[in-house]
């Protein structure tokens, strides 16, 4: 999502220089769009991948556990759940289980 603010932002501001304040576009103006657009793309598809490491390795070191049955993955996103004991994994399955039944 900070990707997406950014490249938002860039976004915006193309728009009020271009559209509402009607000015070129400079040289400086350019670097400044260009940078934001390669700053969003970088933190959106980078940044996940590259912060999961310290992440897990700080979550492991303190007894937490990935629970795979109700982790996923789709694409580039991936949902990684992390439960204390096995217990806690068992419960989420089972609510998971219930859910999909349920039809909710």
């Amino acid at each position: 999502m900070l990707g997406v603010g950014i490249g938002l932002s860039t976004l915006t501001y193309i728009a009020l220089y271009e559209a509402i304040l009607r000015l070129p576009l400079t040289n400086k103006v350019n670097k400044r769009i260009n940078g934001g657009a390669l700053i969003s793309i970088i933190t959106m598809i980078i940044f996940p991948q590259v912060i999961h490491y310290p992440v897990e390795r700080f979550l492991e070191g303190r007894g937490y556990n990935i629970c795979e049955p109700v982790s996923y993955q789709w694409f580039m996103y991936r949902k990684i759940i992390y439960v204390s004991n096995s217990e806690a994994c068992a419960e989420l399955v089972e609510r998971k289980n219930n859910r999909i039944t349920e039809g909710i």
